[in-house]
């Protein structure tokens, strides 16, 4: 086996005959000590001249444990799984001592490229973003208020049907009639009112933030007859 220790570990190859103190190659004691010093290059560049000289694939096991030392998973890793490959005739116990330095720089290798990975934060609403939806909203509520005056529109209708239809005059249906007159008017004002502010609101918001979005607005307000002395309505359309 060979003589050095780097780190006081190292794989336990019957293969290798021990040699004795004197025999040893004094840049083994040089690469443990540069290596417990953290002066891994200088360490690992004599355990690579040593490994050529006697190609013992115990000096690739010893740059592994100088990387490890050093904090160097990555080459650690390499150098662990480059001794698997090139030692012959190793133990179980030589196998499961690599493979455990190399689970070892794993977990260190993934913590530091998790820590490493920001997590991606969700984006901020942008001003125009914010403004283009606020228009949207109203200018929905507007449609809505819209419909209302045209469901009102129609019930005048109804109202003026059963009037004319009847065989006297009736002040309650009248009534009624006019009610409904009156609440489809308010439905098409506050409508258009709030489809105007809507598409005030959207159309700056697209001024605002035009970076954003590449789609040139299209807001369009399409008002509508409907069938009837009374009724009336509109189509709203958005482009974003």
């Amino acid at each position: 086996m060979t003589a050095l220790a780097v780190l006081g570990v190292l794989p336990r190859n019957a293969a290798a005959e021990p040699a004795a103190a004197g025999d040893r190659d004094p840049r083994e004691a040089e690469a443990r000590k540069a290596c417990l010093l953290g002066e891994y290059q200088r360490g690992v560049a004599l355990l690579v001249d040593l490994f050529d000289e006697t190609r013992d694939p115990n000096y690739i096991f010893n740059q592994g444990r100088c990387y490890q030392q050093s904090g160097r998973p990555e080459e650690a890793i390499n150098r662990f799984r480059e001794y698997l490959r090139k030692a012959k005739n190793l133990s179980a116990e030589e196998i499961a001592e690599a493979k455990q330095h190399i689970h070892e720089m794993e977990e260190i290798r993934d913590r530091r490229q998790a820590a490493a990975t920001p997590a991606a934060a969700p984006p901020e609403p942008t001003p125009g973003r914010k403004l283009r939806l606020a228009g949207m909203i109203v200018a929905g509520v507007g449609v809505a208020a819209v419909a209302t005056g045209a469901i009102f529109g129609l019930q005048v209708q109804s109202q003026e049907k059963k009037v004319m239809n009847a065989n006297s005059y009736d002040p309650d249906e009248f009534a009624k009639g006019e009610r409904a007159a009156t609440r489809q008017w308010i439905g098409y004002g506050v409508g258009a009112a709030a489809i105007g502010t809507g598409a005030v609101l959207y159309l700056l918001g697209r001024s605002a933030d035009a970076r954003v979005e590449e789609v040139r607005p299209s807001v369009s307000f399409l008002p509508m007859l409907m069938p009837g002395r009374s009724g009336a309505g509109g189509a709203l359309r958005l482009g974003f």
